[in-house]
């Protein structure tokens, strides 16, 4: 992975934003927060917009208001997703979602389902 800058426009000039500095995406109306160390960025702009346009850090959406980058997941259960982040931020999943943030990492032995 390389550390690719994006930009968004605010207050008339071109801010960045490095994705492997982002821990997680909330949705917000109209608008997406870059949750990172510290805070967020906030940015004019739809989830689904941000995660298509996000193509080289894989992100997947956890819930109809959040997304994570993969490598940053560090445990899932059926209703939560717990982060590999200093404070292990926990996030809803919704079992709408729970299918592809399957798809998305690979499990060594399936012994063990959350959703069961």
């Amino acid at each position: 992975m390389t550390n690719q800058n994006y930009f968004y426009c605010k207050d008339g000039q071109l801010k960045s934003i490095k994705l492997d500095k982002i821990f997680y995406l909330e949705a917000a109306d109209n608008y997406v927060k870059f949750h990172e160390a510290g805070g967020y960025q906030l940015v004019r702009t739809t989830l689904e917009k941000a995660l298509c346009e996000m193509g080289e850090r894989k992100f997947v959406r956890i819930f109809r208001s959040y997304a994570v980058p993969v490598d940053l997941i560090d445990t899932i259960s059926k209703d939560m997703v717990y982060l590999a982040i200093a404070d292990k931020k926990a996030l809803p999943v919704s079992a709408r979602y729970y299918p592809e943030i399957i798809k998305e990492i690979k499990i060594i032995n399936r012994v063990c389902d959350p959703m069961e």
